[in-house]
């Protein structure tokens, strides 16, 4: 048996090969066709689960801001209020302060009666000193309120504004 014998078996041979080669190539663009599928796939499912991530993460920052927004429109309505009580408790220390100064008058125009007993000079000073001290604690009592009722109202925002951040209850 020659060379020329075994020439077409060889062709055979070759042709199988090739053969079985297109066949592999086939099923390999098929698999690579089957793969840019699954991956457009996975890409658009991807895709509109950023969307609606984004569209969470959205509406969850808006009503974070909103409650927000109520917590500290509440907190300037609660400084309305408060500003309002101090001017009533500095308007009754002001009744206050005019009707011991009036008091004052009354009992030196009595002291200054020549027929009432005599005229105390300690009993002046202190009476003098009935003014003073009524001052001065009107003010650190004002400055005193003020202050706690900052300290409160601020308080209460924060309490508020840290409930409202907590997550929205699904």
């Amino acid at each position: 048996m020659g060379f020329a014998d075994l020439k077409p078996v060889a062709v055979g041979v070759l042709v199988a090969a090739v053969g079985w080669q297109t066949v592999r190539l086939a099923d390999s663009k098929g698999e690579t066709a089957a793969a840019r599928a699954d991956l457009a796939a996975y890409r658009a499912t991807s895709a509109e689960n950023v969307a609606l991530a984004l569209r969470a993460a959205r509406a969850e920052e808006t009503r974070l801001q909103e409650r927000t927004r109520k917590a500290i429109d509440a907190a300037k309505n609660e400084t309305t209020v408060a500003h309002a009580d101090t001017v009533r408790a500095e308007s009754a220390a002001d009744r206050l302060s005019r009707q011991l100064a009036a008091y004052r008058a009354a009992v030196r125009r009595a002291s200054e009666d020549p027929t009432a007993a005599g005229r105390s000079a300690p009993a002046d000073n202190a009476l003098d000193l009935l003014p003073t001290c009524s001052a001065g604690m009107d003010r650190y009592l004002s400055k005193l309120g003020k202050l706690a009722d900052a300290s409160h109202i601020a308080d209460s925002t924060c309490e508020r504004i840290a409930d409202q951040l907590q997550p929205a209850s699904q």
